[in-house]
């Protein structure tokens, strides 16, 4: 509440300094709001903002692009996604601009399918933005993207405004992530927003109010008004929290006595662990029920809907059938009831999307840091999806079908994430439950449902009608990187380890391209294991496939073996390390480099050397390592005879902030290419980004 209060007198006042300037394009492109305390309200405080900005800009010409960034769904809050949905509101028309479908119709040539990179998206929206009068871009949360994800999102926005005067640009999030804001928008200003007392005897007055309990006293109601807000490290969950504690209790005395014993608490894992044990002091079955909700939110791999937790709530291991009658008297809107009740609301349903997910990201950060409050969860969590998959009315699913029938909504998580779980904890029941589904995987529903709808699935679609024909047990245990579950599979000899799936992709293929080290090193050990051989598709390797995807353990495994070869190049003529440098695997490059039968000069299909596609993408670290090597040509040419240094200097859309280092570091290796690159060439044109690119280095699908 005070959050909001404060946000929405930042959104109101013209006087706050930041926010008026934001609004007028006065200031700096970029204006950051961050919480010195850990609240609940945090969307909320965006929403305010967003509003009171919609309400400015009415009657102007002023296009808003909101977003939240949700903790709970790091998985599918990729950059591209991120900056997608962005775009998805800037344009909101009937018709789609030519630019965009021009960028969709290059991306199908070339990746076969409708998928765009990351760089191809930024372009697409900073074409539209040009098009636009005044556009403001609004994304809340930011500390709840992966490391990773935000640090894309921040470079990207920044070269947006920095080639879009007309955008501007808020953001939120905690204090921590301060400096990653600060290194990308120098010119950035910040409104912290905290708790005051004022606001929370605002908020503990209301709670009381609305409290119509008889167990009240004005005694009572004195000492909470005078006693919470003079707690320290205040924040308004923590607050909440207590509240929720306190009006819990039934007697006066007894909601003394917890004010008391909040009084002396030290932070929030007190509120929580007061909760906790009320959840666990329940009756027997709705205690187990509120933990086992609680282990499933805090250690699934992925948000759950509720139909998804109702079926797996209600399976019992080893058992060979589903309890339809009970999975029913769960199901929605029931089973929310059910689960708010026995978990005494540390858990919420998003209304939007209706997945259950914790009360805050402060209870995941609790509950991580507190393991023994679960027995072995993720060997629990694999035995459920195992014991899920096995049942009978999973096995008499077809296993032609393309996504879970309604009565079977728990299909696709169990199939795509029970490895991940077994893989943590393997245990010897959960082994014996994967065996019993990998023997007969080719015939099974979930081989099908792992490649469609899998995190880093297919790299080539199959006939979508038909079964992933040659995809055994063995690739499953692979691509999923259950160690104790391939070696099982070897030790009984059923399978062929040595055998290719309808990609011509064999197991120690799927190992290496997902970075299972220990899987790679099993099948390492066999010697009817060939880990030359290339897959059918794109005629890549182990090795390649590992490189590519930036697995630096799984390429040092691999390059250990004597008879490996590092320069065995796909269908396009791309070596390993071409792979890694197109995709900017510094490390993995280095590791490349090592080898004494590495070709460092070897070009593809399109004479592109590893030197040209490092320069061209701005990976200023392998531009180095590669310019210390006596044995590369900093002055090659590729078939479209442009010089490295011509491409680091000439194309505006590669100078940035690497890319100016790069043209520098060229120039001090050859005095030659300088001078060729200085040439006028008034007629020459380079070709657009799409039409460069070559062959696909990461289809959003692969692997």
């Amino acid at each position: 509440m005070s959050k909001m209060v404060a946000l929405n007198q930042c959104s109101s006042v013209t006087g706050i300094r930041g926010w008026g300037k934001l609004i007028s394009g006065r200031g700096g492109p970029c204006l950051e709001k961050y919480d010195a305390d850990v609240g609940d309200n945090q969307q909320n405080n965006s929403s305010l903002a967003v509003d009171s900005l919609c309400d400015q800009a009415r009657g102007k010409d002023i296009t808003i692009g909101a977003l939240y960034c949700d903790f709970h769904a790091q998985l599918e809050q990729s950059t591209t996604n991120m900056l997608g949905a962005i775009h998805r509101q800037l344009v909101c028309g009937d018709r789609i601009p030519d630019h965009i479908l021009e960028a969709f119709q290059n991306a199908n040539k070339l990746f076969g399918d409708r998928s765009l990179r990351l760089p191809d998206v930024v372009e697409c929206l900073k074409r539209t933005i040009k098009s636009l009068a005044r556009v403001f871009i609004c994304i809340d949360g930011l500390d709840g993207c992966t490391p990773q994800h935000r640090r894309e999102l921040l470079e990207s926005l920044r070269e947006i405004v920095r080639e879009s005067p007309n955008a501007r640009v808020f953001l939120t999030g905690r204090p921590h992530i301060n400096d990653e804001i600060v290194r990308c928008f120098i010119e950035v200003a910040r409104i912290p927003l905290s708790s005051t007392h004022e606001d929370i005897k605002r908020y503990l007055e209301m709670r009381l109010n609305l409290d119509v309990h008889p167990a009240m006293d004005g005694k009572l109601r004195a000492h909470i008004m005078e006693t919470i807000p003079k707690m320290t490290e205040i924040n308004l969950l923590l607050v909440s929290l207590n509240m929720d504690t306190i009006l819990g209790e039934t007697t006066i005395s007894r909601r003394r006595k917890k004010l008391d014993e909040i009084a002396r608490g030290k932070g929030i894992g007190d509120a929580y662990a007061a909760i906790l044990s009320q959840i666990m002091a329940q009756p027997r079955s709705r205690s187990k029920l509120g933990m086992d909700v609680l282990m499933w939110m805090s250690h699934a791999e992925r948000p759950l809907h509720v139909e998804e937790l109702c079926h797996a709530l209600v399976v019992e291991e080893g058992s060979p059938s589903l309890n339809i009658n009970k999975i029913r008297a769960n199901t929605a809107p029931v089973g929310e009831k059910i689960y708010d009740n026995c978990c005494l609301g540390l858990v919420t349903v998003e209304s939007s999307s209706s997945t259950v997910r914790l009360v805050h990201n402060t209870l995941q950060e609790y509950l991580s840091h507190n393991p023994n409050l679960f027995l072995n969860p993720h060997s629990v969590i694999a035995g459920v999806c195992l014991t899920y998959l096995n049942s009978r009315h999973i096995r008499g699913l077809s296993p032609t079908l393309r996504s879970a029938p309604s009565t079977a909504p728990f299909l696709i998580y169990a199939s795509c994430y029970w490895g991940a779980h077994a893989r943590r904890e393997t245990t010897e029941s959960v082994k014996i439950l994967a065996l019993k589904l990998l023997y007969a995987y080719d015939k099974h529903v979930s081989s099908k449902m792992l490649l469609l709808h899998g995190i880093g699935g297919l790299d080539q679609p199959f006939d979508s009608e038909d079964t992933p024909r040659g995809f055994t047990g063995l690739h499953g245990a692979a691509y999923l990187g259950c160690t104790e579950v391939v070696v099982a599979l070897l030790e009984a000899n059923t399978c062929d380890s040595q055998g290719a799936d309808f990609n011509g992709n064999t197991a120690i293929a799927w190992a290496a391209g997902r970075g299972h080290e220990e899987v790679v090193r099993v099948l390492l050990e066999r010697s009817d294991v060939d880990p030359n051989t290339a897959n059918a598709t794109y005629g890549q390797t182990p090795l390649s496939l590992a490189a590519k995807n930036g697995h630096g353990g799984a390429v040092g495994i691999l390059l250990e073996r004597n008879d490996i070869n590092p320069n065995k190049a796909d269908k396009w003529g791309q070596t390993p390390l071409l792979l890694a440098t197109e995709n900017g695997h510094e490390g993995i490059v280095g590791m490349l480099l090592e080898r004494s039968d590495i070709s460092a000069n070897k070009v593809d299909e399109w004479s592109r050397a590893p030197l040209s596609l490092a320069a061209g993408s701005g990976h200023e670290g392998i531009v180095k390592m590669l310019l210390e090597r006596n044995d590369v040509n900093p002055g090659h040419s590729d078939n479209r005879s442009q010089t490295l240094l011509s491409w680091a200097l000439k194309l505006s859309w590669v100078l940035k902030n690497g890319h100016k280092r790069i043209a520098r570091l060229l120039r001090e290796k050859t005095e030659s290419v300088l001078k060729y690159a200085a040439r006028p060439k008034p007629t020459e044109s380079f070709p657009e980004p799409s039409e460069r690119l070559g062959p696909p280095s990461k289809s959003t699908r692969g692997f």
